[in-house]
């Protein structure tokens, strides 16, 4: 990582220093930018703008991805014996008695 570093900043330098070497009596740099012509200005517009698309449609997904996160319905429990309030009603009665005659035949089952 670091020798890669390094690399870059020695590369950067040798060519800053070889585009600032003068050429009747303007630098090497000035020279292509004169052939180069406006390509240098039209390259910076193009990446500022697929920067601005780009930041445009990460934040897009970033709200469809907020939105998407919440839940479309809400998930309940429709029983009668979830509430405390209801106390016993007759079904519960039956539901108990029934449990006791199932548990009552399992005994006579497992006695013969």
């Amino acid at each position: 990582m670091l020798s890669l570093f390094l690399k870059s900043l020695i590369a950067f330098t040798i060519s800053f220093v070889v585009l600032s070497f003068h050429i009747q009596k303007k630098p090497i740099f000035y020279h292509l930018t004169e052939i180069m012509g406006p390509l240098g200005t039209d390259i910076q517009k193009s990446i500022g703008k697929s920067v601005k698309r780009g930041m445009k449609k990460s934040s897009e997904i970033g709200q469809d991805f907020i939105q998407n996160n919440k839940p479309e319905y809400q998930d309940y429990v429709e029983s009668k014996r979830s509430s405390g309030k209801l106390g016993h009603s007759k079904e519960t009665v039956l539901e108990e008695i029934r449990k006791e005659e199932k548990r009552k035949l399992d005994e006579l089952i497992n006695s013969n």
